[in-house]
C-alpha cells in the first residue's frame, strides 16, 4: 500500500474533536497551574529529593528496591510452563 498524503481536515467531526481537545488541554493546563500554586514546594523536586529535604524533623530515605534473583530452576519451570501453554493453544487452534 502506498503512503497517502496527510489527511485533509474536511471531516467536520474531526474539526469539532480538535476544538474540544484544544479546550480540554487548556483546562488541564489551568488545573496544573492551580495545583503548582497550591503546592509550590513540590515544583521541580523529585520525590526522592523531597523525602530527603530537611523539614525540621528526622527524615528517612526509602531504601532502594532490591531486585529478586530467579534461580535457574525457577527460570526453567517458567519456560516449561510457557511452552506447555503455547502447545495447548496451538493444539486447540489446529
Amino acid at each position: 500500500m502506498a503512503e497517502s498524503a496527510p489527511m485533509k481536515q474536511t471531516n467536520p467531526m474531526r474539526a469539532w474533536a480538535r476544538i474540544g481537545a484544544s479546550v480540554r488541554l487548556q483546562e488541564l493546563e489551568a488545573e496544573a497551574a492551580r495545583i503548582r500554586n497550591a503546592f509550590p514546594d513540590l515544583r521541580g523536586a523529585s520525590r526522592r529529593a523531597r523525602l530527603a529535604a530537611p523539614t525540621g524533623g528526622m527524615t528517612v530515605m526509602p531504601a532502594p528496591r532490591k531486585r529478586r534473583k530467579m534461580s535457574a530452576a525457577g527460570r526453567a519451570a517458567i519456560i516449561a510452563g510457557a511452552k506447555k501453554r503455547w502447545a495447548k493453544w496451538r493444539k486447540k487452534k489446529a
